[in-house]
Order: structure tokens, then sequence, then C-alpha cells
């Protein structure tokens, strides 16, 4: 790979997020026929960032344009549609919020999009959900 490509990056997430990482790699790596090499979280979570960014940037033009810093004068919002998907399975916030450990209030806040979700409570949810297509759930609103 040419250095002149890659940005290293180092960053810390919570022991709770990387425990549930290892858990999920340890579990796609169980299935791999492969296994010839060592799993390791850093590369489930990079695997999973790529992943991330490219279906964003499939989602759209508008989206695209807004991640790369394109579309300066317009304004917008990152916001989620956790409310549809859980009243698709037939679930509760109370459901949700037994589920994931969160306070009522706080998903209740979450899927009203009254305030922006932190990441580990976005995984949380979305995992408690069995991980909805990423395209279905995020979207940007314009102010």
């Amino acid at each position: 790979m040419d250095n002149n490509n890659v940005v290293e990056l180092e960053f810390s997430i919570e022991k709770e997020l990387y425990d549930e990482f290892q858990k999920l790699g340890d579990y796609l790596f169980y299935w791999d026929d492969k296994k010839e090499q060592k799993f390791e979280v850093e590369d489930l979570i990079k695997s999973a960032l790529e992943s991330y960014i490219d279906n964003i940037l499939r989602s759209g033009p508008q989206i695209a344009d807004w991640l790369i810093g394109k579309a300066n004068d317009k304004k917008y919002t990152l916001k989620n549609r956790l409310k549809k998907v859980l009243k698709k399975k037939d679930k509760s916030q109370v459901w949700l919020s037994e589920k994931t450990g969160l306070p009522r209030s706080t998903v209740s806040q979450i899927l009203s999009n009254n305030h922006e979700v932190s990441l580990r409570h976005f995984l949380l949810i979305w995992k408690t959900l069995d991980c909805p297509p990423l395209e279905k759930v995020l979207y940007f609103d314009e102010e």
C-alpha cells in the first residue's frame, strides 16, 4: 500500500464497546473457513468504519458532499429513523430501554431526534434492533 495515501490514526474507545467488538469478531472469525490469521479487534473496527463510510457515500450526492465538505452553503443535521424500526419490530420504547440499559428518557430523546445520539448509544440501540441497514436508519436533514 502506498504510504502517501494512508493516514495513521490513534483513538480510544470505552472498554465495554471494545468487548462488544471482540465478541462480534470472535463470532465472525469462528464462521470464517480461512482462519489463516489471528483476529484483531482493530481490523474489525477499521473494516466497520470503511463499510460505514462507503455506505454513506453511496447514499447519495447530498450526503457525500456534506461529508467531504462541499456543502458549505447548507447546514445538515444527522437524524435517525430508529423509531420507525422499533415500530416495525412491534417493540416499545420501554422494551428498548430495558434491553439496552439506557434510561427511558434517553431512549425517548434519541428516537424523537431531540438531541444528537452518541456513537455508543447508537451502536447499542442499532445492535439491539438487529443491525438494520444504516442507509435506512440514518439520514441528513437540511436545517
